[in-house]
């Protein structure tokens, strides 16, 4: 169970961050929106942080998982999520992963505009990997 858990196909429970991030404000052009390569990018600095698991949009991500753009739609495992917000859930502790992300939060906050809202949690459930 504790492998299947690690590697995406079933359900983690744990401590965390809920991470929030949304385009600039009135924001319409390439520059003031979010890419999938800024969510990328943060999901690589949160696994480099220690995170345990992640789900983007409500979908967990496992070794195979995709984040990929498909016109203006940001894919994930190939399905639609939702955007502004793209919500990103961590798990794994809470300061480390936030402040592990300072650097490429900060640089997409002041060079593009885009507003994040971090929560740390004590209680939060991934779900298992669906496809």
């Amino acid at each position: 169970r504790e492998m299947r858990s690690n590697a995406g196909y079933s359900e983690m429970t744990g401590s965390g961050i809920i991470m929030e991030i949304y385009d600039a404000e009135e924001g319409y052009n390439s520059e003031e929106i979010i890419h999938e390569t800024d969510v990328r990018d943060i999901v690589n600095e949160l696994f480099a942080s220690g995170a345990k698991g992640i789900s983007v949009g409500g979908e967990r991500l496992t070794t195979t998982s995709a984040i990929r753009c498909v016109g203006p739609v940001i894919l994930v495992n190939d399905e639609r999520i939702s955007v502004n917000p793209v919500t990103i859930e961590a798990i794994g502790d809470p300061s480390i992963l936030e402040s592990g992300t300072d650097i490429i939060r900060i640089s997409l906050e002041n060079m593009r505009q885009l507003h994040f809202k971090i929560e740390r949690v004590e209680n939060l459930t991934l779900p298992a990997y669906s496809r």
